[in-house]
């Protein structure tokens, strides 16, 4: 796992804190940070849209969290490009922090598909 990667995410108080924590703390922590990543990159009017819409892949290239700016830089936009999938930014997401395996990948995958449907339920 990428620890600096993933400390890099959490506040100055909480760096801390977890700085001597057991290997399965780290792991967990860095699942969702992972999916939160992930939602982040997948806000929208559409899921995904910054794939194609440059204005929103800018305002992410600006974001506070060093995750979403390096990944959306990596995963870049274009006019011929296509919406990014919630599975693929998952798996970026995972490699990105170090987190390895396909079940690291479906568990990023599904916290951030439940934490986008809060994010719209909020919204409405």
């Amino acid at each position: 796992m990428e620890r600096e990667r993933v400390a890099a995410e959490l506040p100055p108080s909480m760096r801390e804190w977890i700085a001597d924590a057991d290997a399965r703390i780290w792991e967990r922590i860095a699942r969702e940070i992972a999916a939160r990543v992930v939602a982040r990159l997948m806000s929208g009017a559409w899921p995904g849209e910054a794939g194609w819409n440059r204005a929103l892949h800018d305002a992410l290239l600006r974001d506070p969290s060093p995750a979403v700016r390096a990944m959306a830089a990596d995963l870049g936009t274009g006019r011929a490009s296509r919406a990014w999938s919630r599975g693929a930014v998952a798996v970026a997401a995972c490699e990105f922090l170090g987190l390895h395996g396909a079940g690291a990948w479906r568990d990023v995958r599904d916290l951030a598909g439940r934490k986008a449907a809060r994010i719209r339920r909020s919204a409405a």
